[in-house]
């Protein structure tokens, strides 16, 4: 069986619930909750975030695939931008 990667991943990317804007979304709501809803912790859990993306990095034995960073940075948008919506 053979199919177009590009068009696998471009549909992964922003058509599916594992896609890049669905996880990150779901991520940021997660942190959210976590932090009991205090835009004062996006910090916080941003370098949480960050932490665990490095641990990721190490467990994968290299750089993480392209639809990783994408999620990982728009996850970190998304909690910056809900900080600064608070202040």
């Amino acid at each position: 069986m053979s199919y177009d990667f590009k068009i696998f991943n471009s549909n992964i990317v922003y058509r599916h619930e594992s896609g890049v804007k669905q996880t990150s979304e779901r991520a940021i709501e997660f942190a959210k909750a976590l932090s009991g809803g205090d835009p004062s912790k996006a910090a916080l859990l941003k370098d949480a975030i960050e932490k665990g993306y490095k641990a990721a990095e190490k467990a994968w034995g290299g750089e993480l695939p392209e639809i990783c960073k994408q999620t990982q940075e728009a996850t970190l948008k998304g909690l910056d931008d809900w900080a600064n919506k608070a202040n």
